[in-house]
């Protein structure tokens, strides 16, 4: 469906808008970013603490960070100076479902924030046409009126849905657990914040080098790889409920290996496919101004393959209260992203924003194995692709989803 949503953008704003667009909703993962300095580990910590306590933090520490995040992009330009306060508006109220969210998976309702999470979609599917065709308002400022509305159905559904944890508002041990949470989040923040410009730092690289039409084709490029990793994300994110939950560690670790591998083979499978349209596809699909589109998804598609793997790792990582590893690997991976796409976007335009983005998703996949491998006490050949694999992970799914549902 967010497919759906990007070849709409593609043929009602063409590829500048879809430039401005992947600039707002970077500035928004910023602010969300920041506020996991607290709410990076809630879905660790709610199993084990006071939710009531773990929900005042997350919230008042939201605040403080929107007060800096809205004079930090008044100053510094991260998008257009007239987005300013809407993408400020919009990361407190994203910021707020993001902390509900951790608060439901930390109790396990995954099921509930996967309702959620469709709702969302849904909502902005029927508000953005409204707009752009009923309203005729065929401008950036329609998303993002669309965001507005998908954002605070996120945040009101799944506030309702915390509110039944909050009823224990015990104040004991309250510093104590702020300067916990403080800790162990400090790690999966700093990790998050270096993984998130590893990701997107390329975007100000090519916006600087080759201007805001460019950006918008290799953002629409990205965002159709990125769709493979729909069932990466899905998988991992009920993997670290579970392995939050469980004080397995073997479990956890086999558990881990198994999904790795079946996201591999399907994450592969699937931009062997997309690698294969032509370049007429794309470009009969969104518009005559994304014809690039197809050397952007060559170039990005054994990083994706890679990153769905280093999804089930990291979210190992962090369901175990390693975080320290994430923080590593995504560390190196910036490095590559820096020095690649300083010397290769300049030379190679859109092709080399891909394959620098590519090779760090791969460098900080390595080291994620290699982390894990140190950690666990496996070897390197346990991630060996083997015929019975997509037996055994189809079943590790099945068992992982007919227990969540049981929640």
């Amino acid at each position: 469906m967010t497919l759906g949503i990007v070849i709409l953008n593609s043929n009602v704003i063409g590829a500048e808008g879809l430039g401005n667009i992947s600039l707002i909703i970077l500035a928004v993962s910023i602010f969300i970013l920041l506020t996991g300095f607290v709410s990076g580990a809630l879905v660790y910590f709610v199993p084990r603490e006071n939710v009531f306590q773990l929900f005042i933090i997350s919230y008042a520490w939201a605040f403080i960070m929107f007060f800096v995040f809205f004079i930090f992009i008044t100053f510094v330009p991260v998008v257009d100076k007239k987005f300013i306060y809407h993408v400020s508006a919009l990361s407190l109220i994203l910021s707020g479902a993001n902390i509900n969210e951790k608060i439901l998976a930390g109790k396990e309702k995954i099921t509930t924030v996967n309702y959620i999470s469709l709702l969302k979609t849904v909502s902005m599917i029927i508000s953005l046409p409204i707009l752009y065709f009923l309203l005729k308002e065929k401008t950036v400022i329609s998303y993002v009126f669309s965001l507005y509305i998908s954002y605070s159905v996120g945040f009101f559904l799944t506030l309702f849905g915390v509110l039944k944890f909050l009823k224990d508002k015990k104040i004991n041990g309250f510093g104590l657990l702020l300067i916990k949470v403080f800790k162990l989040s400090g790690y999966n923040t700093v990790a998050a914040i270096v993984q998130k410009l590893n990701y997107r730092l390329g975007y100000y690289f090519i916006e600087y080098f080759l201007g805001i039409k460019a950006l918008g084709i290799f953002s629409a490029g990205v965002q159709i790889s990125e769709s493979t990793l729909i069932i990466s994300r899905s998988i991992s994110f009920v993997q670290y409920s579970k392995i939050s939950n469980t004080n397995n560690f073997r479990q956890s670790v086999s558990l881990t290996v198994t999904l790795a591998k079946i996201v591999l083979l399907i994450s592969s499978g699937i931009m062997l496919v997309f690698s294969m349209l032509p370049s007429s596809f794309y470009s009969f699909v969104f518009g005559h101004d994304f014809t690039e589109i197809n050397t952007v998804i060559k170039s990005l598609s054994f990083g994706i393959a890679a990153l769905s793997l280093n999804l089930i790792i990291m979210h190992f990582f962090s369901g175990t209260g390693n975080q320290k590893f994430n923080m590593m690997s995504a560390s190196a991976g910036f490095a590559i992203t820096v020095f690649c796409g300083l010397l290769l976007i300049p030379e190679f335009g859109i092709f080399g924003a891909g394959f620098s983005t590519s090779f760090s998703y791969l460098t900080s996949a390595l080291l994620q194995i290699y982390f894990f491998t140190k950690l666990t006490g496996i070897g390197w050949s346990a991630f060996i692709i083997r015929k019975k694999d997509f037996t055994n992970g189809i079943s590790a799914l099945k068992n992982l989803l007919l227990s969540k549902n049981k929640k």
